[in-house]
């Protein structure tokens, strides 16, 4: 079987990160970076276990049977504080649809519709899990699997039935951000939304335009963002996107959070490469 570790995994996200430069130049700033995405991702997928197993917060009453309003936009919320997840065949074939893969090996599983709590929107500044907040105070949503987390390669039983994802409060000063979004941010780049775990140089982003989202891996080279190679076209727009690697593979999953202009949904989308 597989032996390769989580620091492993992170030297693969990494290759091709290095600039045109000499030979001997090149190899010791791709082994730092190397070593740098190593210490990275140990401590992400830490810290992500850690999360997993901590206590999380549920409303009383029957989470079953949410309250539901409509917010300022006009969408669907719930009063009980809790994100509910709704699955069903319909649900699936509208979202899988809408995903085009554009590599062998892609496989998007795990769709529900989301209805998030009244007064919370999507925070898109960390990655590798749902982050709400209402301006104020920051949540972490916790899926309803022993990892806590969207669980990467499908190493968990698929979900068949609708479910409530219960909470955490994170201090704002605690909640880690990707380290992609400063990169995108200091290089003229169309990426509107990006994951990495961990590694500055090599990360999944989304490009926009009409309602529709491009999902691409990209490297940084010479001071410019490439892509290295695409995976997908979504013919809706995507809000969030948080890529987690096995620890023992190349690829991982990426969890993709999309609107149709009317519902919010979240699939899983593995990926043999990046």
């Amino acid at each position: 079987m597989r032996t390769q570790t989580v620091m492993m995994m992170a030297v693969l996200i990494s290759i091709g990160g290095a600039g045109a430069v000499p030979q001997a130049t090149a190899q010791t700033n791709d082994n730092a970076s190397e070593r740098k995405a190593n210490r990275s991702a140990s401590t992400l997928y830490e810290v992500l276990n850690e999360q997993a197993s901590s206590r999380s917060k549920q409303s009383t009453g029957d989470v079953g049977t949410p309250v539901l309003k409509r917010d300022a936009n006009g969408s669907a919320c719930t009063t009980d504080q809790l994100v509910h997840a709704s699955v069903g065949s319909n649900i699936t074939s509208r979202i899988k649809n809408s995903i085009v893969p554009l590599q062998k090996g892609i496989q998007v599983r795990d769709i529900a519709m989301l209805t998030l709590p009244c007064g919370f929107k999507i925070d898109d500044r960390s990655g590798w899990s749902l982050f709400l907040t209402n301006g104020s105070e920051v949540r972490r949503y916790i899926e309803n699997n022993p990892f806590g987390f969207a669980p990467a390669f499908g190493f968990s039983d698929p979900i068949e039935k609708s479910y409530t994802m219960k909470y955490e409060d994170i201090p704002r000063e605690k909640v880690q951000t990707d380290s992609c979004i400063n990169t995108i941010a200091s290089i003229s780049s169309s990426l509107k939304l990006c994951s990495s775990f961990g590694n500055e140089k090599s990360f999944f982003g989304i490009e926009r335009s009409d309602h529709t989202s491009h999902l691409g891996h990209y490297v940084v080279r010479d001071g410019a963002i490439i892509e290295d190679f695409p995976l997908a076209n979504i013919n809706n727009d995507v809000n969030s996107i948080y890529f987690i690697p096995p620890p023992d593979a190349s690829g991982g999953t990426i969890t993709l959070i999309v609107t149709d202009g009317q519902n919010r949904y979240r699939a899983y989308m593995d990926t043999p490469r990046g």
